[in-house]
């Protein structure tokens, strides 16, 4: 606050996103920023420019934490196309639901493959009893 900088925001921001992503405490770290802005805006009058950068400090804080979970929206996405595959066969679609499995086969190949070991002999099985049962 004292003598800000671009690179000074760059790096609270980079701080608040690690803090984030290490323990979901760090949430807390946003509103104790905001209360030290409203602390600076009552003595000071700077209110646009203390704000500005506390929400390009949020914003660059949600980046980095968003990176440390390799900028994916579906956290468990092989799961969701699992599930998605069930409910089509059980609708009676399985086209649809070959199409869910064997997307599902092909992210449990490429997003972290040493753990999805487990999963691929599931997902293999699930292929091979909806092609037995179009027979």
């Amino acid at each position: 606050m004292k003598s800000p900088s671009a690179l000074r925001l760059i790096a609270t921001g980079a701080a608040v996103g690690l803090v984030l992503a290490v323990k979901h405490t760090g949430l807390l770290v946003l509103p104790i920023l905001f209360l030290l802005v409203l602390c600076e805006v009552v003595f000071k009058k700077s209110t646009l420019k203390l704000f500005g950068s506390l929400a390009l400090i949020a914003l660059i804080g949600w980046v980095v934490l968003w990176s440390t979970y390799r900028f994916r929206y579906d956290a468990r996405p092989i799961q969701t196309q699992l599930a998605l595959g069930d409910i089509l066969r059980q609708m009676g679609q399985p086209q649809q639901a070959r199409t869910s499995y064997e997307k599902a086969l092909e992210l449990a190949k490429t997003i972290e493959p040493e753990f999805q070991v487990r999963s691929l002999p599931d997902i293999e099985q699930r292929l091979q009893s909806l092609a037995g049962a179009e027979r």
